[in-house]
């Protein structure tokens, strides 16, 4: 088996079905299976799910009770029997060339990446998607542990691809927490490899956003930071990636993060997102992050909406999906693109930043 692509799914009736259907339609050569993992849903995800029973590419598991996401994909690590694991969530979709282009990638540059991801687009309340107008052009970027203590990368979490063995080897998911862990993971993984994650420039992951998304929620940022002050905690007195965080070690250094210390940065965000779904003629998601914003801070939300009448709003977003059906044509073992990639010129991080 070439990968197992993991789904945890947790009250996701409303989108698994997007979901799943682009897992099942990658234009993949080699061998996947999709696992989800149903995480005790109380919504019809249980009877969506069995429709998908009858695809021998579909494994499908239920946690004991709901552990959230980091058990969820611990479950489906256990079951999985692929040589490599790749991330995925019940409300994204990802293009038919993901597989391909992120196994493609890692096979032929081996041991001298962590792991292979790609960029993302975004999906609109209504269902409308749009991505940078930057993310297909340049280079494929290397990205390092560094990068993402700084907050500077391009690649995401869904779509990522990750060897099996070092994903055990490091200790799975932790569960300390039941967001960030992501992150967590992608940190321990560069320690334990030594090595740059591979981000492929093509965005090849669709991002729902809607206002229950979790990058919306008050305390999301701050989630993030707990693995990454861990990850320095690991580093200055040499622990190993697996190392565990005490509970007494955890309770300070969350009261270095309050969760209401981005309460700025979110409603500007949400505010972005807004003046987005208007501008894509999405009425309803507009309103929908409207009300977010002026749910957080309605002072802050006039402000930003004032502003906007008087200054407009720009931005550097394309409407549609990014165009990959050339690229996707390409792809393949003994491709042009996959006998050319150890040849290619590779940009670090900080360098496509500046670019």
């Amino acid at each position: 088996m070439n990968i197992s692509v993991i789904l945890p799914a947790y009250n996701a009736a409303d989108y698994i079905h997007d979901a799943i259907d682009s897992i099942l339609q990658q234009q993949f050569k080699g061998t996947f299976e999709l696992i989800i993992v149903n995480d005790c849903s109380t919504d019809k995800t249980s009877e969506i799910l069995e429709a998908y029973r009858t695809d021998e590419r579909v494994r499908i598991f239920k946690t004991e009770r709901n552990t959230g996401y980091p058990g969820a994909m611990n479950l489906g690590l256990k079951h999985a029997r692929g040589k490599y694991i790749s991330r995925m969530d019940a409300d994204d979709v990802v293009d038919p060339a993901l597989l391909q282009m992120t196994f493609d990638f890692h096979e032929v540059m081996g041991d001298d990446v962590a792991f292979v991801s790609c960029r993302r687009y975004w999906i609109s309340y209504s269902g409308k998607p749009y991505h940078k107008s930057y993310d297909s052009r340049g280079e494929h970027i290397r990205e390092y542990w560094q990068d993402l203590i700084d907050r500077k990368r391009a690649f995401t979490d869904v779509g990522s691809l990750f060897r099996r063995s070092i994903a055990e080897a490091v200790g799975g998911y932790n569960d300390y927490q039941r967001s960030g862990m992501d992150v967590d993971l992608w940190l321990r993984i560069m320690e334990y490899t030594e090595k740059p994650c591979l981000t492929l420039i093509h965005p090849l992951v669709g991002k729902r956003l809607l206002p229950e998304s979790i990058i919306f929620r008050p305390n999301t940022t701050n989630a993030n930071n707990i693995p990454r002050e861990l990850a320095l905690f690991r580093r200055s007195r040499s622990l190993p990636p697996h190392h565990k965080p005490s509970k007494d070690w955890l309770a300070e250094v969350r009261k270095e993060f309050p969760e209401n210390r981005n309460t700025i940065r979110k409603v500007s965000l949400s505010m972005e997102v807004a003046f987005t779904n208007r501008w894509l003629g999405d009425q309803r998601g507009y309103l929908a992050f409207l009300r977010l914003s002026m749910k957080r801070n309605p002072l802050m939300t006039l402000k930003i909406l004032l502003r906007s009448l008087m200054l407009g709003w720009k931005h550097d977003f394309i409407q549609g999906r990014p165009a990959l059906e050339a690229l996707t044509m390409k792809i393949g073992p003994g491709s042009k693109m996959t006998s050319t990639v150890s040849e290619m010129s590779l940009t670090d991080h900080s360098q496509s930043l500046q670019s």
